[in-house]
């Protein structure tokens, strides 16, 4: 019926996956995360991913999309073959950033068998059990799968967090920001606007 909100999302519904399959929805579970009450150096593992409309091609994803830092994304490769790499690999501070929140609920769902999702134009992972599922979320840190090896054969991609292929990803990313209008810089020339006044850091 078109494109539906994960919480709207309900068990039994059929969604279309990125190869054009239509599947049941097995399980749906979401869990809220206060990231103030974590220390600061690990909020990182809470924070979501944000990857902003059209960075990684003309309407890919067609909307800003949030996901957890180690949620996997279904990318291809310039030799045609997709894969999954975790959100926060394809971090570059333009147009893939980390988010600042309070707190953040995550969804998952899950199909009969690992697949690849569509969201706002955007392919990513469906849910994958790993013995928690009371817990509504996945992993040790509570938020994303082990990528253990025995359960990476399940994955309905390849999957990578390292290597040539997330140096690969990383440099089209940030090529494509550059095509968005980004540009690099040496000088930070820090300040804020407000109201048309320039505002400089008080060091």
């Amino acid at each position: 019926r078109g494109e539906v909100a994960v919480e709207d999302l309900r068990a039994g519904d059929e969604v279309v996956t990125a190869s054009g399959a239509h599947r049941r929805v097995r399980w749906l579970g979401h869990r809220r995360i206060l990231c103030t009450g974590m220390p600061a150096a690990r909020r990182h593992i809470a924070q979501p991913v944000r990857i902003s409309a059209h960075a990684i091609a003309p309407n890919v994803p067609t909307r800003d999309v949030a996901v957890s830092p180690g949620h996997a994304i279904a990318m291809t490769l310039r030799d045609g073959t997709d894969v999954f790499v975790p959100a926060s690999t394809l971090l570059n501070g333009i147009s893939i950033t980390q988010d600042d929140r309070v707190e953040v609920r995550y969804w998952h769902v899950e199909l009969d068998s690992h697949d690849v999702l569509v969201a706002s134009g955007l392919g990513s992972e469906s849910f994958m059990d790993v013995g928690n599922r009371h817990e509504f979320a996945i992993g040790a840190e509570g938020l994303d799968p082990q990528r253990t090896p025995g359960l990476i054969h399940r994955h309905a991609l390849p999957f990578h967090d390292e290597g040539p292929v997330i140096h690969e990803l990383r440099e089209r990313l940030l090529a494509r920001a550059q095509d968005m209008g980004w540009r690099p810089t040496q000088d930070a020339n820090l300040h804020m606007m407000a109201d048309g006044q320039r505002i400089a850091p008080v060091m």
